[in-house]
């Protein structure tokens, strides 16, 4: 078995309901922290950057970048989010 697998079982067997209150409460947090670094690097260059390379590239049913509304391939997607969660650098070391 690979650890691709192994982690993928592990994952797919998790079950809210068992979870400790604060392993849920650290997720929760850490959902959050994301989001709003992402609020505070959405209008930065890097991002209205990178927005503007995948406008150009077209529109894809794939998923969403955070805050935007466009459409775009799943890669890009994560890579546009990634610049405006990063682009503060306020993320917590949680």
């Amino acid at each position: 078995m690979t650890i691709a697998r192994a982690i993928a079982d592990y994952s797919l067997g998790i079950n809210y309901e068992k979870l400790p209150p604060e392993v849920i409460h650290a997720a929760k947090r850490a959902l959050l922290d994301t989001l709003g670094c992402a609020v505070g690097g959405f209008n930065s260059e890097a991002s209205q950057i990178y927005q503007s390379l995948t406008k150009e590239m077209g529109e894809s049913s794939d998923a969403t970048v955070i805050g935007s509304g466009a459409r775009v391939d799943c890669l890009n997607a994560a890579m546009a989010s990634g610049i405006m969660v990063r682009y503060l650098d306020y993320m917590d070391q949680i």
